[in-house]
Formats: structure tokens, sequence, C-alpha cells
């Protein structure tokens, strides 16, 4: 159909033709519209602004702290908690742990760890025998200063 031939319709026909089509075009956007992703809107509330004070309500007054306030360099200089609390933490660290700063220790036949309190694992590499590496454990311990019977050693 082109266009001279629309021209010979009655104008009832064309009118008819045009809402048909209006009516498709709305149906369209209509199922479009429904699958489209929702985007949710908040009404935006215009509370009013609260009125201002009156002026002859009478408002606090700020006052100064009553207590003396410090400098950083004053709080530093005061002792907190228990002064001797980092020398009790050492001296129980080094009771339960005291090759501590010598671990782990590690040779050419094994390596020295602990794996609890006052309880060493010592991790033989190959070929080593559990014999010679205990006599040399033991002999590494007490040239620290520390009683071998202290400690539980598990050779693996």
């Amino acid at each position: 159909m082109d266009i001279s031939a629309l021209k010979k319709l009655p104008a009832k026909y064309i009118l008819i033709i045009l809402l048909v089509l209006g009516v498709l075009v709305l149906v369209a956007l209509k199922f479009l519209s429904a699958n489209a992703p929702q985007q949710k809107t908040v009404p935006f509330s215009q509370s009013p602004l609260p009125k201002p004070l009156s002026s002859s309500i009478p408002l606090p007054s700020v006052k100064t702290p009553s207590f003396p306030l410090s400098s950083p360099e004053a709080i530093k200089s005061k002792e907190r908690g228990d002064p001797n609390f980092k020398k009790t933490i050492n001296e129980n660290l080094f009771k339960y742990f005291p090759l501590l700063k010598e671990i782990p220790y590690e040779t050419n036949e094994f390596k020295v760890i602990y794996s609890k309190p006052l309880q060493l694992t010592v991790e033989l590499k190959l070929n080593v025998s559990t014999q010679s590496a205990e006599i040399k454990v033991l002999n590494w311990i007490q040239s620290k200063g520390v009683n071998p019977s202290t400690h539980k050693i598990i050779f693996k």
C-alpha cells in the first residue's frame, strides 16, 4: 500500500488505523515499562525548621571544666596502671620459655622450636640419628644456662 492508496480511503478508515497504531504503541510501552527494572524513589519530606528560641528563655551558660587540663607531655610522664607490668610479663614469659631469645635454633642436622611452654620440638633432618641429635640439643640447652630437665623434648 502506498500513500496514493491511503489518500483514496475515507477519513474514518484512516482514523481507525491511527487509533489502532496508537493503542499498539501504548501497549508496547506498557509492556516495556513493566519489564524494566524499577527505581525506588524516596519522597522528600519537607519538615519545617524548628522555630528559633525566643530571647525570653534563659540559655545555660557554658562553664569551664573544674579539673585541671593536662598537657600531652604531662600525660605521658604519668605512669598508668602497674609500673611493673612489663617486668612481670617478661619474667613470666622467660619462666615458661627460657630459651625464647635463642629459638628457633637450626643446624644442618635439626631445628629446635617451642611447641608449648617448657616443651621443645626437635625436627630432625634427613639421615640424622636421634641419639646424636639428642646429645647435641642437650649440650646446646646447657650452654645457654638452662637445665635440660626443665623441658620436655620431643624429637620428630
